[in-house]
């Protein structure tokens, strides 16, 4: 990637201030080191606090760990204050959240990336291992996984070969803690005794037979006790939160670069990923492969041994030092060309080209998943146009039963730990944020754009998507016509000619499918409250039209129903006393005789206005009144105080510059502590100390709403 080359002077006159702390050894210097190639030294100053600024709205960049940021300065301070970190993004770095995600996401869009790219995945809530029962009520996809698996893998001593395993994960927990395998609901079961915390009575109850029996074995470590020193357990009432995906095997198997002559080893590839402002996404080409401890062993090989895990989970946290010298490599070093054992039906041509391959799947994957949570979870995804942030994406390849390789996504991190990179990759860092500065930070301070002319095709910042929610919409962009409302417009048009030609048939097929299309958007656009109203309102009317069709049609059931209902309203006909109902017929047969014709023409008249306000007058309108929503930026305001009940923080701290003051005197003197001031902006002012002008300001530099 071309890195911005810092001229002699400043491009801006006005200096960037830097709070640089990031917390880690590791990172740190690398930061600086990526400042410094990239600014001038005199263009930025580095300063401890944020209370070191000239002045609140001084150009400002926050590099900081997440707990440490000052997002009230942030949002106080739109267009001169810069952070890396978005304040809402859980709908990404949440393993249940990104499920959820991820669902939402591919039933509106079967056609998705993400659905051959993300494992399906069960959510459950449990609290300690006797309430797994009824947290696993709904999870149907669970139930019938064990009930295929039932009776698979007890013959000829295959104690689990054939069945389906799944992995268990936190839903909260990071660092691959409480990760484990499982294929039977026993297995799971166990999995969170295992978990329990043990109460106090059995800690005392157990001591004498404890520690005899330590003092005869020699060693008192139980299976909880290990896990918790190998960072793996967990306690389940401090996470709550579960998933269960399908285990990914058989995955792709290599041996890591620097060591050619180990066995074949799992990996997963950690990409990292820039996501600046609201919103565009690049993906950091030089990509990692993180191989796993020990050679990979099928899964119901992992869980009869200890170091099963060590085969089966990939994360270098969980190393210790001595295995994780050599699991982590670059993944363009990986071999070209795939050995038999990794893929035995691939082809030698798919082969030869497959990290290509996985990278156009992943920067696929990154850009969908990303779009995802921003358009269908933007309540719990939220970027900001004055923040920055470094995602670490986890992705694996598996090869399928054709030989075919596929690149499936796992999790996304927030705050990567860039130390277990270690230090034959650092360059790998040192390039990423290097990018950071020139993609994030240079653009947001109108800073190099000369970079960005002398670039070349070979960038290491990929684009992966480039997706733009800005919260206010400019009104030229609002006023385009996208092909959708091209579409819309086209079959209203349509269907305005359909009724003009006045047809039965198609003006019934017409208002039909209208009927149901208001019913559809309201169940989809509106909360669940209004959506059972509205659903009780189309069973009333349901039943209301059944129930006149019925009787208009069948004489015995409209004379004991409705026929005995209005024997108490009219008296019934003199020349039809036996027939119930028949005062009603005899009403409606005068009153339709000298008053028919005028109803007749008076409902065609009201009919063709109906018909020309619902085809023509109310779609332009609801059109029109759409786009001058964008326009001003209500449309997002509306959605905030919808959710929140509060007024869009945009909106909050929305500042305008003062308007000139007119040449002319405007102010009345009332007194020496209060004047009024004339103008679009009239009132009564507060005058403190004798402070006139200070009181005309204040009146001037009001909103531009009460204008």
């Amino acid at each position: 990637m071309p890195i911005h080359t810092p001229s002699e002077e400043p491009t801006s006159n006005t200096k960037i201030y830097a709070l640089i702390n990031y917390e880690d050894v590791y990172v740190q210097p690398l930061i600086l080191s990526a400042l410094k190639k990239a600014l001038p030294p005199n263009s930025y100053q580095l300063i401890e606090s944020l209370s070191s600024l000239p002045s609140s709205n001084s150009p400002v960049l926050q590099f900081l760990q997440y707990e440490s940021l000052d997002f009230e300065h942030v949002l106080s301070n739109t267009t001169t204050s810069l952070c890396n970190a978005y304040i809402i993004r859980k709908a990404l770095i949440r393993k249940h959240y990104l499920s959820t995600t991820v669902s939402n996401w591919i039933t509106k869009h079967p056609g998705s990336a993400l659905k051959g790219g993300v494992k399906p995945s069960v959510e459950f809530e449990v609290d300690y291992a006797e309430f797994l029962d009824d947290a696993l009520v709904e999870a149907w996809e669970l139930k019938e996984s064990w009930g295929r698996n039932e009776g698979k893998g007890d013959d000829d001593g295959g104690e689990g070969e054939g069945r389906e395993w799944w992995i268990l994960k936190p839903g909260m927990s990071d660092r691959g803690q409480g990760i484990r395998l499982f294929s039977t609901e026993e297995e799971l079961t166990a999995i969170f005794e295992e978990w329990d915390p043990e109460s106090d009575d059995d800690d005392d109850d157990d001591d004498e037979e404890g520690e005899d029996n330590d003092m005869r074995s020699g060693q008192g470590d139980s299976t909880k006790t290990k896990a918790k020193e190998e960072g793996t357990g967990i306690v389940t009432s401090q996470l709550r939160h579960f998933i269960a995906q399908p285990y990914i095997h058989p995955p792709l198997l290599l041996t890591p670069p620097s060591s050619p002559s180990s066995a074949p080893r799992k990996f997963h590839i950690r990409t990292y990923v820039l996501a600046v402002g609201a919103l565009k996404v690049y993906v950091y080409k030089p990509m990692l492969a993180l191989f796993a401890a020990k050679p990979y062993v099928a899964p119901w090989e992992a869980v009869k041994s200890d170091d099963g895990l060590k085969a089966s989970l990939t994360n270098t946290c969980l190393q210790d030092s001595g295995d994780r010298d050599g699991s982590v490599g670059l993944f363009w070093d990986l071999p070209d060309d795939l050995p038999s054992t990794s893929s035995p039906s691939s082809s030698a041509s798919s082969s030869s080209d497959w990290k290509h391959e996985t990278f156009t799947q992943v920067l696929a994957l990154t850009g969908e998943v990303f779009e995802a949570a921003a358009r269908s979870m933007s309540i719990h995804f939220q970027p900001l146009p004055n923040s920055f942030e470094i995602f670490g994406l986890d992705f694996m390849v598996s090869v399928e039963d054709g030989g075919e390789l596929r690149t499936w996504l796992l999790e996304v991190n927030a705050f990567p730990d860039f130390r277990q990179t270690g230090v034959e990759c650092r360059g790998v860092v040192e390039g990423l944020f290097e990018g950071v500065v020139e993609k994030g930070v240079l653009p947001f301070f109108g800073v190099g754009e000369q970079g960005e002319k002398n670039g070349d095709a070979n960038k290491a910042l990929s684009s992966s998507t480039f997706y733009d929610s800005k919260p206010n919409t400019t009104a030229s962009t609002a006023t385009m016509l996208s092909p959708l409302d091209i579409i819309r417009l086209a079959l209203m048009l349509a269907f305005l000619g359909i009724l003009v030609a006045d047809g039965v048939e198609p003006s019934v097929s017409l208002f039909s499918g209208l009927f149901w299309s208001i019913g559809g958007q309201l169940l989809h656009r509106y909360p669940q409250h209004y959506r059972t109203a509205t659903l009780v309102c189309i069973f009333i009317l349901a039943v209301t039209i059944n129930l006149s069709a019925l009787a208009i049609t069948n004489d015995l059931f409209y004379e004991n129903t409705i026929g005995r209902f209005l024997d108490l309203i009219f008296d019934r006909w003199r020349l039809d006393p036996n027939t119930p109902g028949s005062g009603f017929t005899y009403f409606c047969r005068n009153f339709w005789r000298y008053n028919g014709p005028f109803f007749v023409e008076l409902f065609w008249e009201i009919w063709y206005g109906i018909k020309v306000f619902l085809i023509a007058i109310l779609p332009l309108s609801l059109w029109a009144l759409r786009r001058w929503w964008q326009a001003f930026g209500l449309t997002d305001e509306i959605e905030w105080f919808s959710e929140h009940r509060t007024t869009p923080p945009w909106r909050q701290q929305l500042t305008l510059p003062p308007l000139p003051l007119p040449k002319k005197e405007t102010r009345y003197h009332l007194c020496d502590d209060v004047m009024f001031v004339c103008g679009q902006r009239s009132g009564f002012e507060k005058v403190v100390a004798g402070d006139f002008e200070g009181s005309i300001s204040r009146r001037r530099g009001l909103s531009r709403e009460f204008a």
